[in-house]
């Protein structure tokens, strides 16, 4: 069961670490060895919560890295 995450790499997003959040997805994807497909968008529509993530249809904002990986591990259960 593969998981689908799309983080935004817009102005605001990226000013405020979204590029961190795309590393430690890679990151942990390749300790776990599991099917987590990364998306970059150019927008979520949550600027003012910059960085913004999607999964599946729930959109989180701001996201910070632990908090993504404790998200997709809650989503591998």
């Amino acid at each position: 069961m593969g998981i689908k995450i799309k983080i935004c790499i817009g102005t605001p997003c990226h000013l405020m670490g979204s590029q961190n959040l795309i590393e430690a997805v890679q990151e942990f994807n390749k300790k776990i060895e599991t099917d987590i497909e990364v998306e970059a968008v150019n927008c979520l529509d949550k600027c003012k919560g910059a960085p913004a993530v999607k999964i599946d249809d729930e959109v989180y904002a701001p996201a910070r890295p632990k908090d993504l990986i404790d998200l997709i591990k809650e989503q591998l259960r």
